[in-house]
């Protein structure tokens, strides 16, 4: 007669329990952080909650509190997500400028559209710490209303330059959503 020998759990129960494991910490922490899919109120206890402005003047009294913070995860630099909605009057023959600070590969959403007047945009990004003259070009054109996703290739400085051209004041209505900080409305 051979001797019985107990091996523990067996190995179905052992991928039953991984299972478990990894669809709470799915739940928990991965898509508050990636996807702004709040299911249980945990994240907002670790930083990882959504922040929504879409007044300007909400905005300018929360730029240095906790929506343009910054934190890490596992060493990546991370801002907090938001979505954010404003308005910009470009003067006549003038110009205004609208920045935002993104971390390297980070994702956001944006559009903007005009009052029903084309302007000149650059679409342009500068990595942090360069010079002034090193800015990349993403798009140049000349249109009444832009909208997509975009990755940062690199940390820095990411935004629209609009160039007013005609002799009339024009409005831009523009919304972003992701992780960011603004760093400039010009």
């Amino acid at each position: 007669m051979k001797p019985s020998i107990n091996h523990g759990p067996s190995l179905s129960k052992l991928s039953l329990i991984a299972l478990l494991l990894a669809v709470i910490i799915l739940i928990l922490l991965v898509l508050p952080a990636t996807d702004d899919t709040e299911v249980t109120g945990v994240a907002k206890n670790v930083a990882l909650n959504t922040q929504t402005v879409t007044d300007v003047s909400e905005l300018s009294s929360q730029q240095n509190s906790s929506l343009n913070t910054e934190n890490s995860i596992y060493g990546v630099k991370r801002f907090a997500m938001q979505k954010d909605t404003l308005n910009i009057t470009i003067p006549a023959r003038g110009k205004a400028e609208y920045r935002l600070e993104l971390a390297k590969h980070s994702t956001i959403k944006y559009s903007w559209q005009s009052n029903g007047k084309a302007l000149n945009v650059d679409f342009q990004g500068k990595p942090k710490g360069e010079q002034n003259n090193l800015l990349q070009s993403y798009v140049t054109t000349t249109a009444k209303q832009m909208s997509g996703q975009y990755v940062a290739s690199f940390t820095g400085s990411h935004g629209w330059l609009f160039k007013n051209t005609s002799s009339n004041d024009i409005e831009v209505t523009i919304s972003t959503e992701g992780p960011y900080r603004i760093s400039g409305i010009r």
